[in-house]
């Protein structure tokens, strides 16, 4: 039996959008019932693997403490969310503060992240951007232009008249 234990919090956001990186908030909690362990330090950190792609949280130095919680970001892999959704785990680690290479899992879980298509036509294509319509426009201000001028012209004819 372990001298540590731990509990997983939150992971967030659960739904990605597509191109974007998939990076994830980690929340959890790590306890120890060892005293030596709270007098020397001892150390946690969180491994999160989706499809193969892989985030560690920083490794966290705990001292004169018997339990602590954390809020980490994990980004996850050097790829961007695919545009399908993410299985796999997060593991919670807990070692011993005298740097022995022995560590314990504390907590285990399996984890999905959903994919959330970019709005467009239905296949995860963009909208075109809509640009402004400068033909009409253009139009409606050569047309306002003409009426102007042909008023203006007519005011001043009829004042030269008089």
């Amino acid at each position: 039996m372990g001298v540590f234990s731990g509990e997983l919090i939150s992971v967030l956001p659960t739904t990605v959008k597509v191109g974007l990186p998939v990076s994830l908030v980690v929340k959890y909690w790590v306890a120890t019932s060892s005293w030596l362990e709270v007098l020397n330090g001892w150390y946690t950190n969180v491994k999160i693997t989706l499809n193969g792609m892989e985030g560690t949280t920083p490794t966290h130095w705990i001292i004169a403490k018997e339990s602590k919680s954390f809020s980490d970001m994990v980004t996850v892999g050097p790829d961007v969310m695919p545009s399908h959704n993410l299985n796999g785990y997060v593991s919670i680690k807990c070692l011993k503060g005298d740097l022995s290479p022995d560590y314990e899992i504390v907590y285990y879980e399996p984890i999905s992240i959903r994919a959330e298509g970019v709005p467009g036509d239905g296949d995860g294509v963009p909208p075109a951007e809509e640009k402004f319509p400068i033909i009409p426009f253009a139009a409606g201000v050569g047309g306002l232009l003409v009426v102007v001028a042909a008023v203006t012209r007519k005011r001043n004819h009829l004042t030269k008249r008089k």
